[in-house]
């Protein structure tokens, strides 16, 4: 359960989005802080694990976990268009199992 509720949240358009639009800003320079010199060099040290990060190292495991979980669709999202096949489905699983 939590595990869907990660994979739910990481394939989310808001958390794709915003990393993305994050890194192609660093990449270009855009921004007078979060420039390839001042953002990518500066690190977060993690005492739980005794590493230290950059937050493009982050950012750059935020996207790969995003990116798997979207390539191999295993988040289980459904939108509007998904509904209505479902409910067919299921309906025609239920009379072939003599429930209808």
């Amino acid at each position: 359960m939590i595990i869907m509720t990660l994979a739910a949240k990481l394939t989310s358009p808001l958390v794709v989005g915003g990393t993305l639009v994050l890194i192609g800003l660093h990449q270009f320079n855009l921004l007078p802080f979060f420039n390839k010199n001042e953002f990518g060099s500066m690190q977060i040290t993690i005492p739980v694990i005794n590493m230290s990060v950059t937050p493009l190292q982050v950012l750059g495991g935020i996207a790969v976990a995003s990116g798997s979980i979207m390539l191999l669709r295993r988040a289980q999202y459904m939108d509007a268009g998904d509904f209505v096949p479902m409910m067919a489905e299921a309906m025609e699983g239920g009379r072939a199992w003599g429930h209808f």
